[in-house]
């Protein structure tokens, strides 16, 4: 599988594996790291709240698209805990169910 970052607005890690299930299904993890530091944080009610949208295609090696997905990523933290936060990060995953074939997969994630 090949990852290509389409956008890139704040800074992430990410890391694909694969896992044959079945001859012909192989689950996927797909794991998003990012800084804290990098978020877009509101505070309301003494609380510091970002939201990321993050969109992904698994296509085939010819282009077609085999499935895509979107998912909202929120966090939140009190105030007691947000400067300590901001040294940590934040990880998102997500399995997916492919055909065992070389796959190449793009990946979209920005603020709200």
């Amino acid at each position: 599988m090949t990852v290509r970052v389409v956008r890139n607005e704040i800074h992430m890690d990410y890391r694909t594996d694969f896992l044959r299930v079945t001859s012909n299904t192989v689950l996927v993890p797909i794991t998003v790291q990012v800084p804290n530091r990098d978020l877009s944080f509101q505070t309301r009610q003494g609380v510091h709240s970002a939201v990321l949208n993050l969109y992904g295609r698994i296509t085939t090696p010819g282009g077609v698209v085999v499935q895509t997905f979107e998912d909202v990523i929120s966090r939140d933290f009190p105030e007691s805990l947000f400067q300590s936060s901001l040294n940590l990060s934040s990880v998102y995953q997500k399995s997916l169910r492919c055909v065992p074939a070389s796959t190449a997969s793009t990946w979209s994630l920005k603020t709200r």
